[in-house]
């Protein structure tokens, strides 16, 4: 999931990319956040340190809060990579009320773990990836919400229920 977040970063353009996540509490959540930062290397595109907040709402608020005043007052990176939906959702919260908006807000990807619906009526809506389980079969899938990308419908290996390009490609 990691490696697909880092590869729509680099067909958008983006130079930088940050990564806020929690603690690992199983291995494919380290192994994730490694598959962005290989892959976005390989694409370019320099990765900022893993920063790491509580896996919630706030937490993503608060980490965002914190580095806007810190180390992002600066220079902000064009893309951030959040380890879940909730710490996205927080950090979108922080990037709004300190005025990014619009084409000033970085582009935000979250690996899709909460609510869809929560996800698409945020505002703005999220960009997701996800993995669909389908008997012993699984599936990488790009979610259909944007921040900062363009709008488009999700995109699924092997699956009919989600037309578009496969995720290993």
């Amino acid at each position: 999931m990691g490696a697909l977040a880092a590869r729509a970063f680099a067909d958008q353009g983006c130079r930088t990319a940050a990564v806020l996540t929690s603690s690992p509490v199983f291995e494919g959540m380290e192994n994730r956040m490694h598959g962005f930062r290989l892959e976005g290397e390989q694409h370019g595109l320099t990765i900022l340190a893993n920063r790491y907040c509580d896996n919630s709402i706030r937490g993503g608020y608060e980490a965002v809060s914190h580095r806007l005043r810190h180390e992002w007052k600066q220079q902000l990176p064009d893309a951030v990579f959040c380890g879940s939906s909730a710490i996205a959702h927080g950090a979108l919260r922080a990037f709004c009320e300190a005025g990014y908006m619009g084409e000033k807000l970085p582009r935000l990807i979250a690996v899709g773990n909460g609510p869809e619906e929560m996800d698409a009526f945020s505002i703005p809506s999220l960009s997701v990836v996800w993995r669909i389980w389908r008997g012993s079969a699984s599936s990488w899938c790009w979610g259909s919400w944007t921040v900062g990308l363009p709008r488009r419908k999700a995109g699924c290996c092997r699956s009919s229920m989600f037309p578009g390009r496969a995720a290993g490609r």
